[in-house]
């Protein structure tokens, strides 16, 4: 009896998405001579795939998901050819595999027949970020837009997908660029006014967050927003300030609680408090205002966690060697605002944010500022740390840690990823332990103001 309820519970956690409900969509497999012993289903998120099930294919199979379950996935039956689907609220697709092929019937076959639709696009060599790639990126949309508007489909699905579209295009053109600056082997120029679509960009409708993964790409749009100026860049108020250009009420409260949510799980700030206390202004709904609280009493073991690195608590001293052996402890530069940059080579968004720090380091210039990079680097790479440090003509005062991640400096302040970027006050104190990137100006106010 304890085993099977075990397993219940076991098959209850892993498979959310199998639940009857009266507002649920399904998918019906149905296998015919199948070439493949399963089929992989993916979570078609915007800008990654996430692998999400295995259907074994020995015999027919009807899967039902719940209503908050990704309405975006791809089947794949060899994971080099992918198959778009879709699923919506009390309707069913079926899907027909037979020999190595996928067929598909069932009230959702149009709208699946739509995104597997390919668009001719005539070759042209065009210099990427040059005005004429953007012209013909804008262009590619606007087919795309058309071809959906006369698209034998849903209206649900056509308002949900002309905002899947709009949004993955705008993600796009801001993620773009970095990417081809972290990964990239040939490095180009933007054009002028590359970021002007964003001027008056806005977001109207709620269908926005029935797109798998919709908020990062949305916020990354408004992080952009705040690089080129469009809108305050306050560390306290970014919540806020970005439902400013949010239109509909309901995606207003979904945005906040998004935002406090990603918080939670994967970006801590010590300052959570008045972050959310401020967002709170825009929620409105009693449904909003129940979740809103049930996430921030989440915080609370966070906060109680990170307690020692709260903003007043006394920066964990530590000593590390510059690349020509000299020690230095961080208790040396009491009297000094100092930005701590912990990273090291096998990082590419730490090096990425190099040139940032290098520009912010130059307008922050000032007695009463020291940036401290402090590399992770075990022993093996320390060569490649300085070679790298000349190669790149790295500011600011290079440090480095041999024990790496095994180093009490980085038990002391919680390491859990790099990059992590600390501000210290003139007393020795933590100002924020969880502080932005260089990238983003809100860092840079910050300690403007702390200044």
């Amino acid at each position: 009896m304890i085993r099977t309820l075990l397993f219940l519970i076991i098959i209850t956690l892993a498979m959310p998405y199998y639940i009857h409900g009266t507002n649920s969509a399904s998918i019906q497999f149905i296998f015919e001579q199948p070439a493949k012993e399963k089929l992989l289903l993916f979570t078609n998120t915007i800008g990654r795939m996430k692998p999400q099930n295995e259907v074994c294919t020995s015999e027919n199979v009807t899967m039902d998901f719940q209503k908050h379950a990704s309405r975006y996935m791809y089947i794949s039956t060899d994971q080099k050819t992918y198959t778009a689907i879709y699923i919506e609220e009390g309707k069913q697709l079926k899907v027909r595999y037979q020999d190595d092929q996928l067929t598909f019937e069932g009230d959702l076959a149009n709208e699946v027949e739509y995104l597997n639709q390919s668009i001719q696009k005539s070759a042209r060599n065009v210099v990427p970020y040059s005005r004429e790639s953007l012209d013909i990126k804008k262009e590619r949309l606007q087919e795309r837009l058309c071809l959906l508007d006369k698209a034998d489909v849903s209206k649900l699905f056509k308002s949900r997908e002309e905002q899947r579209l709009k949004l993955t295009h705008y993600y796009s053109l801001v993620n773009s660029p970095a990417m081809m600056a972290m990964f990239g082997s040939e490095q180009f120029d933007l054009c002028d006014n590359y970021y002007s679509f964003l001027e008056e960009m806005s977001f109207d409708s709620e269908a926005v967050v029935d797109i798998p993964g919709w908020y990062k790409p949305m916020f990354d749009i408004f992080l952009q927003m705040e690089k080129e100026g469009l809108i305050d860049a306050n560390v306290d108020n970014f919540l806020l300030v970005h439902t400013n250009r949010i239109n509909n009420q309901k995606l207003k409260e979904e945005y906040v609680l998004a935002g406090l949510d990603f918080l939670l799980q994967h970006d801590y700030r010590d300052n959570i408090d008045q972050i959310a206390s401020n967002a709170f202004q825009v929620i409105k709904s009693e449904d909003a205002t129940r979740r809103y609280h049930h996430i921030m009493d989440q915080f609370n073991p966070l906060k109680e966690k990170y307690a020692s690195l709260a903003k007043g608590q006394m920066a964990p001293d530590f000593e590390a060697v510059d690349p020509y052996g000299d020690m230095y402890r961080l208790s040396n530069f009491r009297g000094k605002v100092v930005l701590l940059d912990m990273w090291f080579l096998g990082c590419a968004p730490c090096k990425t944010e190099m040139p940032y720090l290098k520009k912010l380091e130059n307008e922050l210039h000032s007695d009463n500022s020291q940036c401290i990079t402090l590399s992770l680097d075990r022993k093996q790479d320390i060569e490649k740390w300085k070679d790298y440090i000349t190669e790149h003509r790295l500011t600011g005062l290079q440090l480095n840690e041999p024990n790496g991640f095994k180093a009490s400096v980085a038990k002391d302040y919680m390491l859990r990823g790099v990059p992590r970027y600390i501000v210290i006050d003139k007393e020795g104190k933590i100002y924020d332990a969880f502080a932005r990137r260089p990238s983003d100006p809100k860092l840079k106010k910050m300690l403007e103001e702390l200044l």
